[in-house]
Order: structure tokens, then C-alpha cells, then sequence
């Protein structure tokens, strides 16, 4: 009987393991080679994803953007270089549109800081856009850094069929003076981040900080998509973004929008041939909007109306998040608003918002309203509404909202300037028939409620909204729905300090993750403010969570 350290294969055990490995010795030089030869044809060509993953974005769900050749740009890249990575073009020169783009291809903006006011003249088509975007996990800033009569912006859009991705667009100039030096009135000065001139033009989770305006877009059928908006404006008419639209519709879609310092998302037309026909405002979060300007200066969240003259129709605002601090001024604490001074807007939906302010909700002027599914809070007035001569409430649809009332008397409605406690508006005004009110002894909401929206153009990426009404020092959240896989890597980053790093991070086991929400470190804004924000953490927090780990 042989001893287990005595014991041998059988000879044609032995000829078949010296086999096998020789296979696999053989098998993995030629992988290796293979490898080595494959990586250097490909480099000039695909960018190095280190925790990222490569996406290929769609104009629509079924049809690949990224179709095209791929060319590099970078701060020390000169006129004559060829759009290689090893002799990549200046960005003047790369939006200039040289003769080697065509539609489809991109151009990749590698780290650092381009500065100075660029001119994009590029041009793609329906089915292949020209996508401007930053190159792997590099900061690519573009900076204007100056203040002028001309108010030039970082970037002056000419082209149509772009889509701009991923980097940053700021003005590090210090002066943040409310009044217009040159002209010595209250009125926008510092420069946009970015002017749009051109239809069909798309800004993917982009991040403007301490501009003028963040985008100033009076053009159509524009995209705004999980954007990051932030310290911009010197006064109120300087916002995170001004636009209008006339024909087909303008989204706006899942942005986070906080601490301009006039108002968040403004669609505004002062006169013909601006108008606010076909805005889509779906998914954003806007807070403490107009924080960064005194209480003298009358600011807000979101807002679409116009002059008298200039109607809006065929507005949609859905599933936003709302919110300001209960410290706030009335100035500096309003919700959303649909309606200026024109009476003659046309439709609106307004679904499925959550909404924390004291001027929470002004619906003003609409011949047809759809109001249903959205939660507001708030200690003063719950609802501002108005109708046009000539309309009844009948012809609304406005039902299924819940109200979490912060006063002890119950919530207050307005309409047409007569104040009605919840039951009178029920039955004399003859809305909200099936809507709830839900008010506690705090006469604030309990519970926390954390919203996760993933995004769609770059996988395993999104955003966590939490209202942490408990005041908790930190959840849990599945964020199953962003796509992570077992063992992917993730970072979490507090938005209100996004460069800060990240505020958790881990390798995903499909549990819900660790979010901490006792924050109060906040990024410092450019230059001489009127006001530094502080952190809206504990009670609420936003975050973007992105595959990898973050330094």
C-alpha cells in the first residue's frame, strides 16, 4: 500500500498533463502577443476607460452615436497638428470644424484648462452627430476667465447636430459685482458658460460653474441632460439656465440645479420672436436657487412665462425635486412657477413633483391644467392659482396630490387672490376631490425618502435624491437600478462639494449602499459673492454616483 507522498500518475496521465500545459504556455504567449499588437493599433483610436466604462450614446435607444473616427485636442495642441493623440489640435481649431471631421466622429478634450471664449462651428446630421467630449476620466475645463462689455461666453455655439459631453465650463474671473461696470445698471454682465445659436444641440453631464448665465438658449429642440449647475449668475437675471424654444420641444432632463445666483431653470420670452412653445422640464433637482444674492433680489427654482404677448404652451414639468432651506427669505423660497404676466397660456402638465418651499406652487393663466401626483410641503401658502377670463376650473384635471401641511390650521389655497383652507378649495373651487393631506404634530414631514434616476447615456451613473425628514446620520440606498454589476466599483459624490472626492465609495455586492448625509463642506464659490451657501444636509442631500473609485 503506498503512502499518499509516494503516489504517481500513470504515464498517459503524465503525457497528457505535459500536453495541456504545453497548450496553455503556447495559448497564453499568443494572447499576450496578440494583446500588445491589437492595444497599439487601437490607442489612437479609443481613449483608455480607467474606472469608467466605454458608452456609446443614442440619439435614440436603438441607434449608436459613436459611428465615426475619433480625433484629440488639448491644451498645449497647436493649428497644425493632425488630431492624433500624440499631436492632438488646439480647441479653437478643433471647433472650427476642420476638413478631416465629418459627422459621426468625436473629438476628445484631454485634462486641463482651455481658456478664453471658443467659437463652435461644427456641424453634424440626425443620424450622426459630432460629439465634443472629455477624454476618459480627465478634467477638461474650459475657463473664460475675464469679464468684458461683450460678455463673451466660454463657448459660443454655431452649429447644429453637436453634442457637448462631460467637461466643465467656468469663468475664474473674481469680479462678482451685481452692477454691470460698463453700464452701471443691475442687469446680466459676466458672460454666459455657454450662448446657443444653433438647433439641435445637446449638453451631456457637463458641469457649469460661476458663470453668467450656466447656458443662455434661445434656440430649438436644444438637450440639457444630467448637467451639474452651480454659482453662477452675479445678480437675479443671471441663471443656471435662460431659454426659450419655438418649434419641436426643448428637454431639459435630469440636471441638478442649486445655488445660482438668479433662478434655476428659467423659460422666459419678453417679446416676439422669442416664445415658449414645447419645453420638456423632467427629472431635475433644484435648490436654494438664488441663494448666492441677497434677500433684496427676488429669485426662484423653476419658472416658464412670459410677457403679455408672449404665451406659453405645450409645457411639461414632471418628476422634479424641489427644495429650500425653511431659513430662506419668501425672496429666496420659491417652488416652481408656470405663468408671468401673459393670460393667454395655453397647456400644462404638472406631474409627479416633489415640491419643499414656502411659495411652493403659482399656476397662473392656463386654459388647460393636468395636475396630478405631485407632493408639496410648505408653512405658508400651498397653491397660488389664477384663471383666465373666460376659463373654469371644470376644464382642469387636477387631482391625486398630496399636501404635507406645516401649518396647524391645515394647508391654504389661493385662487384668484381669495384665500380657501383644503375643503373650501374642494368644493368651491372644485379641485383636488381625491388629493390627501397628511399633517403630524411636528408639523413637518416624517420618514426619509431617497429617489435614484440613472442616467441614460452613460451606464452606471446616476443621481440619489434624499428628503431626510428623520434627520438621520446616513441610509441606505439600492441603487440596483443604475446597472452596477457584482463587483464593480463605485463612488459617491456629494454635488454641493462635487470636486471635494468622494463622500463614500465601495465594491457593489447588489446590497443597498452606505450613503453618510451628515455633510457640510461646500465648494467656495469664485470671486466676492454677496452670500457663501451652506449645506443643506442633513434634512436634504444630492448625490452622483459613478462607477470606479475616485481619488
Amino acid at each position: 500500500m503506498r503512502s499518499k507522498s509516494s503516489f504517481q500518475f500513470p504515464s498517459v496521465w503524465c503525457q497528457l498533463s505535459a500536453r495541456v500545459v504545453l497548450f496553455f504556455v503556447v495559448s497564453s504567449v499568443a494572447c499576450a502577443l496578440f494583446g500588445f499588437l491589437y492595444s497599439r493599433g487601437f490607442a489612437a483610436r479609443r481613449p483608455s476607460h480607467a474606472n469608467q466604462s466605454w458608452s456609446n450614446p443614442s440619439a435614440t435607444s436603438a441607434s449608436e452615436a459613436d459611428t465615426g473616427n475619433h480625433f484629440f485636442v488639448a491644451p498645449s495642441g497647436r493649428p497644425n497638428g493632425d488630431g492624433s493623440i500624440d499631436y492632438p489640435w488646439d480647441l479653437a481649431t478643433a471647433l472650427a470644424h476642420p476638413p478631416a471631421l465629418k459627422p459621426g466622429d468625436t473629438i476628445w478634450l484631454r485634462g486641463g484648462k482651455y481658456v478664453g471664449s471658443f467659437l463652435s462651428t461644427l456641424t453634424g446630421t440626425p443620424e450622426a452627430p459630432i460629439i465634443v467630449r472629455r477624454y476618459a476620466d480627465e478634467r477638461a475645463i474650459l475657463d473664460v476667465d475675464s469679464v468684458s462689455a461683450a460678455q463673451l461666453p466660454a463657448l459660443k455655439v454655431k452649429g447644429s447636430w453637436v453634442w457637448f459631453w462631460g467637461f466643465e465650463i467656468t469663468n475664474s474671473n473674481p469680479d462678482r459685482s451685481r452692477i454691470d461696470p460698463y453700464s452701471g445698471n443691475d442687469e446680466p454682465w459676466r458672460g454666459s458658460g455657454a450662448d446657443v445659436y444653433a438647433t439641435n444641440v445637446k449638453f451631456i453631464n457637463m458641469v457649469f460653474y460661476d458663470n453668467g448665465n450656466g447656458i443662455w438658449d434661445r434656440k430649438d429642440m436644444t438637450e440639457i441632460y444630467g448637467c451639474l449647475f452651480y454659482y453662477n449668475g452675479n445678480n437675479k437675471r443671471e441663471h443656471a439656465m435662460y431659454i426659450g424654444n419655438s418649434s419641436g420641444t426643448k428637454y431639459v432632463l435630469d440636471n441638478i440645479v442649486f445655488s445660482q445666483g438668479g433662478y434655476g431653470i428659467l423659460g422666459y420670452a419678453g417679446s416676439l420672436p422669442n416664445s415658449l412653445n414645447g419645453i420638456h422640464i423632467e427629472g431635475n433637482v433644484a435648490f436654494n436657487n438664488g441663494i448666492l444674492t441677497l434677500d433684496d433680489q427676488t429669485t426662484g427654482n423653476i419658472q416658464v412665462g412670459g410677457l403679455t404677448g408672449s404665451s406659453a404652451e405645450r409645457i411639461v414639468i414632471n418628476n422634479n425635486f424641489v427644495y429650500n432651506l425653511v431659513a430662506n427669505a419668501t425672496t429666496k423660497n420659491s417652488g416652481i412657477r408656470v405663468g408671468y404676466e401673459d393670460r393667454e397660456n395655453k397647456d400644462l402638465k404638472l406631474l409627479n413633483n416633489y415640491i419643499v418651499s414656502k411659495v411652493p406652487l403659482r399656476v397662473w393663466w392656463w386654459q388647460s391644467v393636468e395636475a396630478q401626483g405631485n407632493t408639496i410641503y410648505s408653512r405658508n401658502y400651498t397653491t397660488d392659482l389664477r384663471v383666465p377670463e373666460g376659463v373654469t376650473t371644470s376644464s382642469y384635471s387636477w387631482d391625486s396630490n398630496l399636501y404635507l401641511s406645516g401649518r396647524k390650521s391645515g394647508p391654504l389655497f389661493q385662487s384668484d387672490s381669495i384665500t380657501y383652507n383644503f375643503s373650501a378649495w374642494q368644493q368651491d373651487i372644485g379641485l383636488d376631490y381625491t388629493s390627501q393631506v397628511l399633517q403630524g404634530n411636528s408639523l413637518r414631514p416624517t420618514g426619509t425618502q431617497f429617489f435614484v434616476r440613472a442616467n441614460k447615456y452613460e451606464n452606471k451613473r446616476g443621481h440619489v435624491i434624499v428628503y431626510n425628514w428623520d434627520l438621520l446620520d446616513w441610509i441606505t440606498v439600492d441603487v440596483s437600478a443604475l446597472g452596477l454589476e457584482i463587483g464593480d466599483t463605485y463612488s459617491v459624490f456629494d454635488v454641493q462639494n462635487y470636486f471635494g472626492g468622494p463622500v463614500a465609495s465601495g465594491s457593489y455586492d447588489g446590497y443597498p449602499i452606505f450613503v453618510p448625509l451628515r455633510l457640510t463642506e461646500v465648494s467656495q464659490p469664485v470671486g466676492n459673492v454677496e452670500r457663501v451657501p451652506i449645506h443643506t444636509a442633513p434634512e436634504f442631500a444630492v448625490f452622483v454616483i459613478r462607477e470606479g473609485f475616485a481619488s
